[in-house]
């Protein structure tokens, strides 16, 4: 600050100086000046939000909580005036649903993996892949398969169901993105709770990708077929998380109870135990982020009763994580992710 105070007054002792017509050079070093000044207001800014990162997560988070409570989300009957009409169908047809689109994609991942080689025993031509190839071939056609079914069984079930919540459209994108800000403050707290949880169970600071397919777009981000991988991991996963947990188990237990509260709550459960299986080591910290984020998710759907919104909060909660872990602050930060191309939230050292 004291160089950029500096630059003032010796502008302004030369354009003391008689017989100089500096008025230009003033302006352009007046006009610098000001605009160093600014950045560095900025810069300052920003380092003192780092700088006290935990509180100001914990600070937004309590006003999100306010903001929810006072729009009466918290409400015990529900999170909203009504409550999703799922009469339609038993709860077995809800989780049958689900179970079939979760199914669905890894079977049809698996035959698509092992065309190669029924190509070559056809042709005798031997088609050469690497493992990211693979994994692209297998992952990429799991997850558009899986999407297409999925999004083909809400169009049929949406006709006998239509107070269901199974509407997505055009506007869903804008509101999910608005509901991913307002939640991000809660996951956040969340993943920060379970990171000290780890490091004072184990005294060590877990893993900073706590998911096998994001550390796997992570160390080969130059591979071409990396990006179908990128796709079908912040695009085509949601969608079918979302068919699945919110829209089948969730609805499921809605069906049971008769109240979205237990709905939400096991949904949400079963939603990070999922996960558990593909979370390294000494990552469990993560569960603490994905039952966070479920929580988030299957409250936006009951309150908007729109099954696009929680699929757009997934995929920018998704992109997030997958721009953070390819870029450089992906790469430096400390390690304080959440989870899973579900989970990872990059957090600012305040230690």
């Amino acid at each position: 600050m004291a160089t950029l105070l500096l630059a003032v007054p010796n502008a302004e002792a030369q354009l003391a100086q008689p017989g100089l017509d500096q008025s230009e050079p003033q302006q352009r070093s007046l006009s610098r000046w000001i605009e160093s000044v600014q950045n560095l207001e900025v810069r300052e800014a920003l380092t003192q939000v780092s700088d006290n990162w935990t509180l100001v997560i914990a600070g937004l988070a309590g006003l999100v909580l306010v903001v929810l409570a006072v729009a009466g989300v918290f409400r015990p009957s529900g999170v909203g005036s009504t409550i999703r009409d799922v009469k339609a169908f038993p709860s077995f047809v809800w989780l049958f649903m689900g179970l079939l689109i979760l199914l669905v994609g890894p079977m049809a991942g698996d035959a698509l993996a092992g065309l190669p080689g029924t190509f070559e025993k056809l042709t005798g031509n031997e088609i050469v892949l690497d493992e990211v190839d693979q994994e692209a071939l297998r992952f990429g056609g799991a997850a558009l398969v899986g999407s297409i079914v999925g999004l083909a069984l809400v169009y049929l079930m949406n006709k006998s169901a239509k107070d269901a919540g199974l509407k997505i459209g055009g506007m869903d994108m804008l509101i999910g993105i608005g509901g991913f800000l307002l939640a991000f403050p809660l996951i956040q707290l969340a993943t920060m709770g379970g990171i000290a949880a780890t490091q004072q169970m184990t005294g060590e600071n877990p893993p900073q990708i706590a998911h096998e397919t994001l550390q796997l777009i992570v160390d080969n981000r130059g591979h071409n077929a990396v990006w179908v991988i990128i796709v079908a991991a912040v695009v085509c996963a949601p969608i079918i998380e979302e068919l699945v947990f919110r829209m089948g188990l969730q609805s499921a237990l809605l069906k049971l109870f008769g109240n979205p509260w237990p709905a939400i709550t096991l949904s949400s459960a079963m939603f990070a135990a999922i996960h558990w299986t593909i979370l390294p080591e000494n990552s469990w910290h993560a569960m603490a982020t994905l039952f966070a984020l479920g929580m988030c998710l299957g409250v936006a759907f009951e309150r908007t009763k729109r099954l696009g919104v929680p699929i757009a909060m997934h995929i920018a909660f998704n992109a997030l994580n997958v721009t953070l872990a390819m870029s450089s602050l992906g790469e430096q930060a400390p390690p304080d992710s959440g989870g899973s191309s579900d989970s990872f939230v990059s957090v600012p050292d305040d230690q």
